[in-house]
């Protein structure tokens, strides 16, 4: 059997930006160098007790750490309680189904699909996203500390997947939509622009109350279906304005669908796929969940 040949680390890069944002990466790559080479370890804030105790407490095989959903701090949990509460979780047939799928078969899949769908990209970048030395995704959970019982967070690690490559490209292309989406904030900054332009002088009118809302389990409540038509639409409506990488509109529909849709994943020696929704962890998520986040925004 032929062993293809091993890619170096970094051989996936993402495609280039303009110029300045090139000039701005290399300076910034340059400053980070200068601070490194003249970084100076801190002394350990640990005492040797600590350190030892800290050592015994990662040797324990029946204790898993994992940082915590929101404030990161490091959640020490038994083991076979991780597990349950995570095995709890991917009960729920509304949200997961056990498959019985193969990594070889997951990976064919994403190289026929590249070969259909893919004819008028850049042959290099063909290359470039091909899935070679993959892995499933693995499941893990983040324990959500500032609620009772501990439950957990779902993310999906996707690294080194088979749709890695592909999920890069396709999440080029969405976040160039993103200045087409009024309902997206880039930074705080932005978000403070906005609250000066309706409140001249941060002096908002008496009575004024200022209201944020969440929604609750976004990534998995997306629908796909609705999603990539959402995104589908506005890619028409602003394709002059967008590097497609040699696509066009429908090859783009069929392959959002086609990565949001295989959403498999590993956990323990089970395989399983995620049913609905965009998985955390996914490349695709964020600017998929804004752009359907601003198309529902409008439309209420």
């Amino acid at each position: 059997r032929k062993i293809s040949k091993l890619r170096p680390r970094g051989f996936l890069q993402p495609p280039p930006m303009s110029g300045d944002h090139e000039l701005r990466l290399a300076n910034f790559k340059k400053d980070v160098l200068e601070v490194y080479d003249t970084y100076k370890p801190l002394a350990n804030n640990m005492t040797k007790p600590q350190r030892s105790e800290l050592k015994t407490l990662q040797a324990d095989t029946t204790v898993i750490i994992k940082p915590s959903d929101k404030s990161k701090k490091f959640v020490a949990m038994r083991k076979d309680v991780y597990i349950q509460k995570a095995e709890q979780q991917l009960l729920d047939t509304s949200a997961y189904q056990k498959v019985d799928v193969l990594l070889e078969q997951f990976q064919k899949s994403v190289v026929d699909i590249l070969k259909t769908e893919c004819c008028n990209m850049d042959p290099s970048l063909l290359r470039a996203i091909q899935p070679a030395h993959t892995r499933f995704p693995e499941w893990y959970g983040l324990p959500k500390d500032h609620k009772e019982s501990l439950p957990l967070r779902p993310v999906v690690s996707a690294c080194d997947s088979p749709t890695t490559g592909l999920s890069i490209i396709l999440e080029r292309i969405l976040h160039q939509l993103l200045p087409f989406a009024p309902a997206h904030l880039e930074n705080t900054t932005e978000s403070l622009g906005h609250i000066r332009d309706r409140c001249p002088g941060l002096k908002a009118p008496a009575g004024t109350i200022i209201v944020t809302m969440d929604v609750v389990g976004l990534y998995p409540s997306i629908p796909i279906e609705e999603g990539v038509q959402v995104v589908t639409g506005m890619l028409r409506d602003h394709e002059e304005d967008v590097n497609m990488f040699g696509l066009g509109v429908e090859e783009v529909r069929r392959l959002l669908t086609f990565v949001l849709t295989s959403n498999y994943f590993r956990f323990g020696n089970q395989v399983y796929r995620q049913v609905d929704g965009v998985a955390m962890g996914n490349n695709l998520a964020p600017p998929f969940a804004i752009l359907f986040m601003d198309a529902l925004e409008t439309r209420l």
